[in-house]
């Protein structure tokens, strides 16, 4: 059994775990469906094989004094078990499945994986993986899927050798002491000095929580990817720079703060690395007039300054630039942007997408996420949190009106409209 203090991403979910222990809001959930046959004892082995893989999976999160911390076990010492349900049909096992999801994960108590296995005939199934956000971000998800998908497959190679995320979070705490940490957090907080308080915030207890989603076609997203290209940016930069105008239209002021999350897996070593890499920069976008050009080549800009100090964990950038305020009363931004990951399993030789399942969970009253399918299209997605008031229309009316605005731009001067 080994001890470490707990990274600041760790910090900030288990924090948020003590407010909100009823809820799922913390959960992280992979669901896939696989068509072929599928037993019991496989799932089991896998499942085993993951937690000892992973040193995190087989932790749990303890508080010491004022330090959180993360006690690592040794995986003799960890049960493993695999929930297994016989469903009716494909319609009870998906609920059932639904239902298995939403059950908490607690952080004290190892392992910090639960797999359940739903059949409703002998190659019919839907596997659910489910951890917290504490433990796992997307990508590390997309990981374990993989992963698993291999280690169900007797004809796959052996997996390499996990990346330690002790010794990553070393690196991290180390660096704290630098004057690299400090040059970070004084960059977010000169950066959040610029923004104005925002009076166009509002509460609206009687408003339920809204979500709606919408697809970009392939051939949309070809256009897109070209105009991205003769912009010198990406689809996501385009994509940021009109979620910037849809937010300019419901907010007059000279910058608005977004919410951007980064993945910190820049370096291809730490990109099969399972934990918690993912922080969030409170990105400055300054209200630009001009062309779309111009306006996307301000946020790739400003995007790409972020990424430079994108090290400072966002709850030691809001210790700092709100002093003796949590981001639960101050938070740093009302908006989120995301590039969520689209997870696959290898089963029977087929690529199988991630089922929509719930889980997912954003630290803003309204989200924006994009992600790219293999179909070769983007799905687009919004989401408004109960009791926030953000424009009239709903989050199906606010994407139309994205579409409506994307369509434009790419039916116009590929980037010059204004």
């Amino acid at each position: 059994m080994t001890v470490r203090v707990a990274g600041a991403g760790e910090r900030q979910f288990w924090a948020y775990e003590q407010l909100h222990e009823d809820g799922d809001a913390t959960l992280l959930v992979g669901a896939f469906e696989l068509d072929g046959e599928l037993d019991v004892s496989t799932v089991r082995f896998a499942t085993k094989t993951l937690i000892q893989r992973h040193e995190i999976l087989r932790s749990e999160f303890r508080r010491v004094g004022g330090d959180v911390t993360v006690v690592r076990h040794e995986a003799a010492t960890v049960p493993v078990d695999v929930d297994t349900v016989v469903a009716r049909n494909r319609e009870e096992a998906v609920a059932v499945a639904h239902r298995l999801a939403s059950q908490p994960v607690a952080l004290d108590r190892p392992p910090l994986l639960r797999v359940a296995l739903v059949s409703w005939t002998r190659s019919r199934h839907i596997l659910v993986l489910v951890s917290h956000h504490a433990v796992l971000d997307g990508a590390a998800l997309g990981v374990l899927a993989g992963e698993f998908g291999r280690l169900v497959d007797p004809t796959s190679e052996p997996l390499p050798d996990p990346v330690s995320l002790s010794e990553l979070r070393a690196a991290e705490e180390t660096r704290r002491t630098s004057n690299a940490w400090q040059r970070d957090i004084d960059y977010w907080c000169d950066q959040l000095a610029l923004v104005e308080s925002d009076p166009s915030v509002s509460g609206d207890p009687s408003r339920p929580a809204d979500s709606d989603d919408k697809y970009i076609d392939t051939e949309s997203t070809d256009r897109l990817r070209r105009l991205a290209s003769r912009l010198r940016a990406s689809p996501t930069i385009v994509l940021l720079a009109l979620w910037a105008d849809h937010l300019f239209e419901h907010r007059r002021a000279s910058a608005v703060v977004i919410g951007v999350p980064v993945s910190g897996r820049a370096d291809p070593r730490h990109r099969a690395v399972v934990g918690l890499l993912m922080n969030t920069i409170p990105l400055v976008v300054p209200h630009t007039e001009g062309t779309f050009t111009e306006r996307v080549a301000a946020v790739r800009r400003v995007f790409l300054q972020g990424l430079r100090h994108h090290r400072a964990p966002l709850v030691e950038v809001a210790r700092a630039a709100r002093p003796g305020q949590s981001l639960e009363v101050a938070p740093l931004y009302w908006a989120m942007f995301s590039q969520g990951e689209q997870s696959t399993l290898t089963f029977g030789g087929h690529a199988v997408e991630r089922m929509p399942m719930g889980g997912d969970t954003t630290d803003a009253p309204v989200s924006f996420v994009m992600v790219e399918e293999a179909s070769g299209g983007i799905r687009t997605s919004l989401s408004i949190e109960d009791g926030f008031a953000f424009g009239d229309g709903g989050a199906r009316g606010h994407l139309e009106r994205f579409h409506s605005r994307l369509t434009e731009v790419l039916s116009g001067e590929e980037g010059t409209a204004s």
